[in-house]
């Protein structure tokens, strides 16, 4: 929102309201009071991200307090994530300067957000992403002292006979729903449920979903607004794409002699073409390479932390709610020394995909392999602008592919895996292979055009030889792939989770042809499966990548 906006008395929150929080978020200095029924962790790593950003190069000690259901009920249904309470509650360590308490009311209901007593957010949208920028939800945003105050007074009767809620307490909640999870009553029960699905997605539909557009929006306003770029000169070997990514001759300022060294990270032009292949979910046959089923909330993180020479990487991120893929890739700088990571959301990633895809029609990731892309971060708009020459003989014969991006927080390394670990090797050939006889088979027996969503992934005998089974469908009538594994170390009584297959394919299809086996890993918790990619002898060790998804 405007600062006119931001403190007027009271205003409206329409649908899709997420950049409103966000953008209050990055204001807070000392009290955040978060009221939200049901807390989803795509959410809370979105708000601890905005929190992240707006105290960069800030001293701030934030108060942080939550009251939310801690209902086991919610949990199992999926309303509400654990996971998500747990990141909470570790705030204080994520989160410099920051003290977190939360406290429990089972039957609220409330969704309330009050930044540093000043402004109140209060509408009927959940901690979640769907509550916050899928659903069509309203509220209003309160900046009026004396109306605050009443909120606060409210605020301060739940708070005081509300249950107290400490880490230990959630850790050992969140064992205790992982082993239901895994039980066959549950087994039973989804199976059942999924039938019921099955149904039910056959009835007619009334009515016809709300759709929002930014552009109507009277208070929306993310850290970056996109500006409108006009096309300057153009490389004739090129086609444009006018869009919020273009190709623009020569390239921005500081990208040619002398400043090309100074102020750009160098990076491998087959090397960054292969990470994104990796990460993204390219897709040829959609606008831009991404199919619409990605989720709107998607997004690629690029991140370069300042360190010695020899440990600099560029780091690529892609997170869908699905799974999460991240490639290390080694960079080359001298003088830049400011750390820096950004983000790009679906349609920025879509007009920069429409220009790779140019690229690669022209056979310039094949024909340029040995050349150097030089990545800048501009933040007056914030672009990245990603560079090459022309001519690699002549300095300034630059190019650049240029897109607006927003602000993010520096990421961490690989998310570790909560000790002890399930693991499995698993030849690419044979999960591949598994993979379409199973999807081969589904089709067959479901003619009418239903489509394989889901598929279950075990292994349960450790030994220098076992097998990992993918299944799908109902219990009393599934269809199983068993595949030869190798290696297998095992924690638990079974290792078992369902993901998404379409996201499962995606990692596959990533895959170079120097990985010639996969390593699955599985935490205590089962709460995810991350596939760790084996390479070959010969292969270049300093391209460093792996695939997470969560279990469904």
């Amino acid at each position: 929102m405007t600062n006119d906006e931001y403190h007027a008395s009271v205003v409206p929150v329409p649908s899709p309201w997420l950049d409103i929080l966000l953008d209050a978020l990055r204001r807070i200095q000392h009290t955040l009071l978060i009221v939200s029924p049901y807390i989803k962790q795509e959410a809370v790593t979105v708000m601890e991200q905005a929190l992240l950003a707006g105290m960069s190069g800030r001293n701030r000690n934030i108060e942080i307090r939550v009251i939310t259901r801690v209902n086991p009920e919610d949990f199992l249904s999926g309303a509400s994530d654990i996971s998500a309470l747990q990141q909470l509650l570790n705030w204080s360590t994520t989160i410099p300067g920051s003290t977190i308490e939360m406290r429990a009311i089972p039957n609220l209901h409330a969704k309330v957000w009050i930044c540093d007593r000043q402004l109140a957010i209060i509408g009927s949208g959940n901690a979640t992403l769907p509550g916050l920028s899928r659903n069509l939800e309203y509220g209003l945003a309160v900046a009026d002292p004396q109306l605050v105050e009443r909120i606060l007074n409210d605020w301060q009767q739940w708070w005081d006979p509300a249950h107290h809620v400490e880490a230990p307490v959630v850790d050992d909640l969140s064992q205790k729903l992982q082993a239901i999870k895994k039980s066959d009553d549950m087994r039973q029960i989804q199976a059942q449920n999924e039938r019921l699905t099955q149904q039910v997605r056959r009835l007619p539909r009334v009515g016809k979903a709300v759709t929002f557009s930014r552009k109507e929006k009277r208070l929306a306003s993310p850290i970056i607004k996109e500006p409108s770029f006009p096309i300057s000169l153009t490389d004739p070997n090129l086609n444009v794409i006018d869009k919020t990514a273009y190709i623009t001759l020569p390239a921005p300022n500081g990208l040619t002699e002398p400043d090309i060294s100074q102020e750009t990270i160098d990076v491998s032009v087959i090397a960054f073409w292969q990470a994104l292949n990796w990460v993204l979910p390219f897709d040829e046959t959609a606008p831009g390479m991404i199919s619409d089923s990605i989720a709107p909330d998607a997004y690629l993180k690029l991140s370069w932390k300042s360190t010695p020479i020899e440990h600099q990487m560029l780091q690529l991120i892609w997170a869908d709610g699905r799974r999460y893929s991240q490639a290390s890739l080694p960079t080359h700088n001298e003088t830049v020394k400011q750390s820096w990571a950004i983000t790009l959301n679906r349609k920025q990633i879509r007009a920069l995909g429409d220009v790779l895809r140019i690229l690669k029609e022209e056979d310039f990731f094949v024909k340029r392999a040995q050349q150097q892309f030089h990545v800048r971060l501009n933040t007056s708009p914030y672009t990245l602008s990603i560079a090459y020459l022309r001519n690699p003989m002549d300095r300034f014969s630059s190019v650049a592919m240029i897109t607006p991006c927003t602000a993010a927080s520096i990421p961490g390394n690989f998310q570790i895996l909560h000790p002890p670990l399930s693991c499995i090797t698993i030849a690419h050939e044979h999960l591949q292979n598994a993979l379409i006889t199973l999807k081969q088979e589904w089709e067959s027996m479901h003619t009418t055009g239903y489509p394989l969503t889901i598929v279950e992934l075990s292994f349960a005998t450790p030994g220098a030889t076992s097998s990992l089974t993918l299944s799908t469908g109902q219990i009393e009538a599934s269809i199983t792939r068993s595949i030869p594994g190798t290696d297998c170390t095992f924690a638990g009584s079974e290792a078992r989770l369902r993901i998404d297959i379409d996201a499962l394919q995606q990692v596959i299809a990533s895959r170079s042809e120097n990985v010639h086996s996969w390593r699955l890993c599985v935490d205590r918790y089962a709460d995810a499966v991350q596939f760790v990619p084996e390479l070959a002898v010969f292969a270049d060790t300093t391209l460093v990548w792996r695939h997470e998804m969560r279990n469904l």
